[in-house]
């Protein structure tokens, strides 16, 4: 079939080879037709069409709204009707079928345009703000274009994806950050050598994020901070989607270090922090102040990252965003959602099978199907396999150690898995997951007074965590154990307004309570047991590994 040919220059125009009109009469379905037009693949997605052409509608009254004006350009279009393909979730126009003159111009072709004063979509005049925006930023992105016609228009940027190279290309979320030298504003020459130095030790710690690269700023650039030019655009010409920078100033006699961390295509800060230095300083502790500093780094870019794929309308099928996605409904901890995750994952690893974070995202799923009691199979043994298979590619990796750890302490090999959990902590000392099980071990060998401060540690390097109602509740056995009810209570009722049918929780708070002998307290934990209509399954408390029986027969004999 011959192509037809867009127009998007002056009025919008669909025409067939022999100049035959077949533009849709509605300005709406224009509007649609030139959003599709300059989509990554000629490719939207049913949501994002609707919430720019219909945003002051319900979701039912939009969808209905698509689906009369899709019927409205199918019609107009008439034997030409597969040019316009859809599903459930996208909105396509073939563009293997039609030819579009923004994206086929040549250089000569611009400027004749450009002399004529032909406008983006001129005349096109839709009632919807939020579709305004969008012709806003086009006439503009076309305009700039237009003042620079020796580029190369076949594969145009734009405004939506600015580093696209093809239209088809989509984000694939591989990440990296740089970290800049902290500038000197004390007026001491000296803190400049200070502030180049703690740069170079936090790319040093950092290194051990091995999810997320990073990326050693030239030494050209040693004691030039980003804040004399743009820190954004210095990251962005090293390839870093994330930098850091900060100063060293001296105030009250207390020499300030202060961090930040930049989002760079957006130049937003999403996590700042300051620390007075000279104590580290005097008992030579730094490392306390760069493991803060690598933990919330970790932990922010991650959080940032996952909202953007998850709220990404267009989505792909490169390995990245199937391992963000994964990760994202892994960390829900819902039946439901441990099922898209596998599904993502399982996808990841059929696209690169020797890549460590797939590998070791689908260990750390197995063992939360291990955790839950929902494994058919040898979970433990499939969590290992994967973390066997990632050490190959990278023995350096703390989470590797993690997961043979966590799966030697559900076997009540105490000491194997205590052993494994340090070397975690070794490789990457800010890796919060590896705190929290090291704690767990340790309450599980009967040894809870030692447990308390690697729980903390947990809490410290990852506040705000899904699995901060485990710490929580960890933290309540540690702290009953020692003795501290008092504490014990709080920390598991905290557990429960996290988390409120978790039966552990609950099975805490009520032997807490008891050990209390308050009466209220035992009276308010039994109600709200009762009250989140929990089916405890007796195994479920033989399965805890814990060395001696004393523990779990306390919580069987609160059941009965």
């Amino acid at each position: 079939m011959k192509k037809l040919h867009i127009r998007l220059l002056g009025s919008l125009s669909i025409a067939d080879v022999n100049g035959q009109d077949l533009t849709p009469t509605g300005r709406k379905a224009q509007a649609l037709l030139a959003m599709l037009a300059t989509g990554r693949d000629g490719r939207r997605t049913r949501a994002w069409l609707q919430s720019r052409l219909w945003s002051d509608r319900g979701p039912d009254q939009a969808a209905g709204s698509l689906r009369s004006c899709l019927y409205e350009i199918r019609s107009a279009l008439s034997d030409h009707k597969s040019v316009l393909q859809t599903d459930r979730v996208n909105v396509r126009l073939d563009l293997g079928q039609v030819t579009v003159d923004v994206l086929d111009m040549t250089s000569i072709e611009w400027l004749s345009m450009v002399s004529q004063g032909v406008e983006f979509l001129e005349g096109l005049d839709v009632a919807d703000e939020e579709f305004n925006h969008w012709l806003v930023e086009q006439r503009q992105h076309w305009s700039q274009r237009s003042e620079t016609p020796h580029q190369t228009a076949a594969q145009p940027t734009t405004p939506e994806d600015p580093r696209a190279t093809k239209p088809e290309d989509r984000p694939d979320w591989a990440l990296s950050v740089t970290v800049f030298p902290l500038e000197n504003v004390t007026g001491e020459d000296k803190n400049t050598f200070m502030g180049i130095g703690l740069s170079e030790d936090l790319v040093t710690r950092m290194q051990r994020l091995r999810w997320l690269p990073v990326i050693r700023a030239p030494a050209t650039l040693s004691g030039v901070g980003p804040q004399r030019y743009s820190g954004a655009a210095m990251a962005d010409g090293l390839g870093a989607q994330f930098y850091v920078e900060g100063s060293i100033s001296q105030e009250r006699n207390a020499r300030i270090g202060r961090f930040r961390l930049t989002e760079a295509e957006t130049a937003r800060v999403i996590w700042s922090q300051s620390y007075d230095l000279d104590p580290f300083l005097a008992e030579d502790a730094l490392d306390t102040v760069f493991n803060d500093v690598v933990a919330s780094i970790d932990r922010t870019v991650s959080r940032t990252v996952l909202r953007k794929v998850m709220a990404e309308d267009n989505r792909s099928d490169h390995y990245q965003d199937q391992i963000w996605r994964g990760r994202w409904h892994l960390a829900q901890l819902t039946r439901a959602d441990s099922q898209i995750a596998l599904r993502h994952l399982e996808n990841a690893l059929k696209i690169n099978p020797n890549v460590t974070e797939g590998l070791i995202q689908m260990a750390f799923w197995h063992l939360w199907r291990n955790w839950v009691g929902r494994d058919d199979g040898d979970g433990l043994g499939a969590a290992e396999h994967f973390a066997r298979k990632a050490m190959t590619l990278d023995p350096d990796d703390g989470r590797i150690y993690a997961v043979l750890g966590i799966a030697e302490a559900w076997r009540r090999n105490h000491a194997s898995a205590i052993m494994f959990l340090n070397e975690a902590l070794d490789l990457n000392p800010n890796l919060a997951i590896a705190h929290h099980q090291l704690g767990s071990a340790l309450i599980h060998d009967d040894r809870p007074d030692e447990a308390i401060a690697p729980i903390a540690e947990a809490m410290r390097y990852s506040p705000r965590d899904q699995l901060d109602f485990a710490f929580q509740t960890e933290m309540a056995v540690a702290l009953t154990r020692t003795g501290a009810y008092e504490e014990a209570y709080v920390r598991a009722t905290r557990a429960l307004m996290m988390k409120p049918r978790y039966w552990y929780g609950h099975l805490v708070r009520i032997l807490v309570a008891e050990q209390l002998g308050d009466a209220a307290k035992l009276d308010e934990a039994r109600r709200a047991f009762d009250h989140a209509g929990i089916r405890l399954d007796p195994h479920q408390i033989e399965a805890l590994p814990f060395r001696s029986a004393d523990f779990p027969r306390q919580l069987r004999e609160i059941v009965g």
